[in-house]
């Protein structure tokens, strides 16, 4: 699995490394149910055995790539959703950029006794419009305050030791022609904008209150996302409304993918997207895990149709050969019955001590007793005396297994 993806796989219960785990599993579960202990196995044959392997690996197969695929949809979702934010956010720092160009261009235009003051009626406008606009300073060719304006929340003397910092005055003394835009030292996240005035060296400097901005201008649809923006630290999460974030102990959502824009002036943000939902993330492997799961019990029952299908063949099989069997002795049989019946010479048959177990009309007609007589009595009764002695012989001999004749 390629290392971008690692994280997300770690989040998410359909990951394909998963999938095939779990598709094996499922497998084995249904080879389990098939077990028949210490009872024979049926004999199903190969066929059912390979349909039933091929079938969990095409199911395994499918979950990984139906769930590969799930995860490319929520990816180039997320993307389209980092594209969306940066575009909002470079168009309102570009609005802003503007906003303070068009201020200091005022400034620039005032009579040379109204220069060093900021117009009062323009600075309350844009203070009562855009509430995340925190001061406005007007710095002198020298490099020093000429005019400082604020709202009554915050501390004027802390804003001017501010602006006063030496980072910001070397940042200010850089020969910049248009604006730039630096982060606040002290709190990364106030954002300083300074636009030059004229060409006298004046210049305007905004401070900016950059996550106040960013969660009143952009207007971006989130669903089941959720955006990070940060510069050094943490400044702002962007949530669906009404979507309440998850507890502390709870494990975080996959991170889905992190976007550097350079925002106009200079500035720089970083921007990351989360998966924000545990529901769509459930969802998103919910149909490959269905798919898998009804390939797997599909493969099972094919499987055992195809053994089903060999026992009966073999079965008919058997059952036909059977029954050829038993027609050929019935033949056989009533041949021999035909033969003892109708017979013209005499005929009975023996069991192993001698005794007469059956005999047909002929002896009767011929020894002058009946049947039912002779039946259990030794043959011997049916003989002269003179002749027992050699058909005993005979008959012992025939007992071994020695075909012999007399007359």
């Amino acid at each position: 699995m390629p290392a971008s993806r690692t994280g997300w796989a770690a989040g998410f219960v359909s990951a394909p490394m998963l999938a095939t785990l779990y598709a094996l599993l499922g497998g084995t579960a249904l080879l389990g149910a098939a077990w028949r202990g210490p009872r024979a196995m049926l004999p199903v044959g190969r066929l059912p055995q390979v349909a039933a392997m091929a079938g969990v690996l095409v199911s395994c197969l499918a979950w990984y790539l139906l769930t590969w695929n799930a995860q490319a949809t929520i990816h180039r979702q997320a993307a389209t959703l980092l594209d969306n934010v940066e575009l909002n956010v470079r168009h309102t720092m570009t609005a802003q950029l503007e906003l303070i160009q068009r201020l200091a261009w005022r400034q620039g235009q005032e009579l040379a006794f109204f220069a060093d003051r900021l117009r009062g009626h323009d600075v309350d406008s844009y203070f009562r419009h855009a509430p995340y606009l925190e001061a406005l300073v007007l710095m002198d060719p020298r490099g020093r305050i000429a005019d400082l304006r604020a709202p009554h929340l915050l501390d004027p003397r802390r804003l001017r030791h501010e602006i006063m910092r030496a980072e910001i005055g070397d940042w200010l003394a850089l020969p910049w022609r248009v604006p730039h835009a630096m982060p606040a030292p002290d709190a990364p996240s106030r954002l300083l904008i300074a636009v030059p005035v004229d060409d006298a060296g004046r210049q305007l400097v905004a401070r900016l209150d950059l996550a106040q901005l960013l969660a009143q201008e952009l207007g971006v649809q989130l669903q089941h996302f959720r955006v990070e923006v940060r510069t050094s630290r943490p400044l702002l999460e962007l949530r669906q409304p009404g979507r309440l974030p998850p507890p502390e102990t709870a494990r975080p959502l996959p991170r889905l993918g992190t976007r550097q824009v350079g925002l106009p002036g200079g500035a720089r943000l970083t921007l990351e997207a989360h998966l924000d939902s545990l529901p769509a993330m459930l969802r998103a492997g919910l149909m490959p895990g269905g798919f898998a799961i009804s390939g797997l019990i599909l493969s099972y029952l094919l499987a055992l149709s195809l053994g089903l299908v060999r026992l009966v063949l073999g079965r008919s099989r058997e059952l036909l050969a059977a029954r050829r069997r038993l027609e050929a002795q019935y033949n056989l049989e009533q041949r021999f019955r035909s033969l003892y019946l109708y017979h013209p010479d005499g005929v009975f048959s023996l069991d192993r001590e001698g005794r007469v177990i059956s005999a047909n009309a002929a002896c009767h007609e011929i020894t002058g007793r009946q049947n039912a007589e002779v039946l259990g009595e030794h043959f011997s009764v049916l003989l002269s005396p003179r002749d027992i002695p050699r058909l005993q012989a005979l008959f012992g001999a025939t007992l071994a297994g020695e075909p012999g004749r007399a007359r």
